[in-house]
């Protein structure tokens, strides 16, 4: 199966294991203690379930501009929303209590957070 997004491939289920690792992984290796993770258009959900794997995560923003690309992936490519193997695991990644999911522009998101001045910070921030 393979996921497109106005016409843009953005997943292969045969290629998204090395795909989502290679994405997350070096980014929360090269933190010393990463807890505070940002997700910006990663609604397929495999790079939540990536991040999902390191130990020290105590908090998710997903910041998904379509809600379809989740609903399409639960539907269509479950195993890129399965935590079931990971030690503490649930069956969906989202309902894991240290995620939280924002539809929204992502542009508009980080804007809003500038100017409210939230004081959000993040030890890491992927963006797909």
């Amino acid at each position: 199966r393979i996921l497109f997004v106005n016409g843009v491939l953005q997943s292969r289920r045969s290629s998204e294991i090395p795909y989502h690792e290679a994405l997350v992984h070096p980014a929360m290796l090269a933190h010393e203690s990463p807890s505070r993770i940002l997700l910006l258009n990663c609604g397929g959900g495999a790079a939540l379930r990536e991040v999902l794997k390191h130990k020290g995560v105590e908090s998710v923003i997903m910041v998904e501009e379509e809600k379809q690309v989740i609903d399409i992936s639960k539907e269509f490519f479950p195993e890129y929303h399965d935590c079931s193997n990971i030690q503490g695991g649930i069956h969906h990644c989202l309902d894991d209590d240290r995620v939280e999911l924002i539809y929204s522009d992502i542009y508009d998101w980080s804007d809003s957070q500038y100017e409210e001045k939230t004081g959000l910070s993040f030890d890491v921030i992927i963006m797909d």
